[in-house]
């Protein structure tokens, strides 16, 4: 059986919550963000689910 994982982008995630782009630059350099590991001037990735995941463990604020 395959499973697919769906990576998203800073875009994407703007996109799907409303979040400015500052707040969430802010958001992936938390400490415990489940960001993908990248190399210096590439983009930031997660796995959508793990990130959601994440976010739903956060407090508002």
């Amino acid at each position: 059986m395959e499973t697919s994982l769906e990576i998203i982008g800073v875009p994407e995630i703007m996109g799907l919550y409303g979040f400015s782009y500052g707040y969430t630059y802010d958001l992936l350099h938390q400490k415990g963000c489940p960001v993908l590991p990248r190399k210096r001037n590439q983009k930031i990735r997660v796995i959508k689910s793990e990130f959601e995941k994440w976010l739903m463990s956060q407090k508002v604020r």
